[in-house]
């Protein structure tokens, strides 16, 4: 029996570990937004009524909650990586109520199609910040608004740029 229980200890860490090692690796280490960047996000998003906004790499759930919560009038979608936060993300959906227009999708936005979002949210680290770049311009439609924390779209020229003191800042770029 004790052998059993070191067994799926062990398959426990494993379905937890190599997902946030490879999230790590291939775009960035699960930091949550802070809550007082929210409003910063909103403000920069400039949301319109029927706007989609799709955050890339939701992590626990937090902006795309906030958000819905915030501006009732959109549509929020996320994708996550990690099963254990795209289950949490899913948990805090059910529990806030808002099923009907807050969807997670657990998989790799590298997959994922951006050609519906009008505004993209990501905190991702500047390598993959890179590899999005093209993507970006690849898939989003004109006018689409896409919005970084922490780390500039390396090579963009960003549309606007929130500062607030000693906090990081956040970029918006507008695809032409």
């Amino acid at each position: 029996m004790y052998v059993i229980g070191q067994l799926i200890l062990l398959l426990i860490l494993i379905l937890v570990l190599v997902p946030a090692v490879y999230a790590s690796y291939t775009a960035a280490p699960f930091i949550p937004t802070k809550k007082r960047d929210i409003d910063r996000i909103i403000k920069l998003a400039r949301f319109k009524k029927d706007d989609l906004f799709l955050e890339l790499g939701a992590g626990s759930g937090r902006v795309m909650l906030a958000i819905a919560q915030k501006q009732p009038e959109i549509e929020v979608s996320g994708i996550e990586i990690h099963p254990l936060l795209w289950l949490i993300i899913t948990i805090r959906i059910l529990f806030n109520g808002l099923g009907n227009r807050v969807k997670v999708k657990l998989g790799s936005f590298y997959q994922q199609n951006l050609k519906e979002a009008e505004v993209i949210y990501c905190f991702l680290m500047p390598k993959t910040m890179e590899k999005l770049s093209k993507k970006f311009i690849r898939e989003c439609k004109r006018g689409t608004r896409i919005i970084s924390r922490v780390f500039p779209i390396p090579g963009w020229q960003a549309r606007q740029i929130s500062t607030a003191k000693n906090e990081p800042s956040v970029y918006l770029y507008i695809i032409k």
